[in-house]
């Protein structure tokens, strides 16, 4: 998969593209293949260092995806729909720490 990562905290230039190995779902988890991203202001407070929540560099950002669920982990059935649109899946984002996500979020590249 490709996937932009920071590689440290700084400027728009410590952004990279980067070909990493398409993740895994783990037990309860989904994969999605990701139709198109977005860089939100957490993506850029993540960017130069100032969101406490945001992983270590290096990580993958984009907080906000579309795109087509392609892959369950164990125990799903199903992706879980939100009442109010049927359409879309509802993904919980798995710890920061795993290097295998559902999401295309905030995993740490190898």
């Amino acid at each position: 998969m490709r996937a932009l990562t920071i590689s440290r905290h700084g400027g728009p230039d410590v952004l990279q593209v980067r070909t990493l190995p398409d993740p895994v779902p783990g037990p309860g988890q989904l994969r999605i293949r990701v139709a198109r991203a977005g860089l939100n202001f957490a993506d850029v407070s993540a960017r130069v260092g100032l969101y406490p929540d945001a992983p270590k560099p290096p990580c993958v950002v984009g907080y906000e995806v579309s795109g087509t669920v392609d892959a369950l982990g164990p125990g799903v059935t199903t992706p879980a729909a939100p009442p109010s649109s049927p359409s879309r899946a509802s993904v919980d984002r798995p710890p920061t720490s795993s290097p295998t996500r559902a999401s295309s979020s905030s995993f740490r590249p190898a």
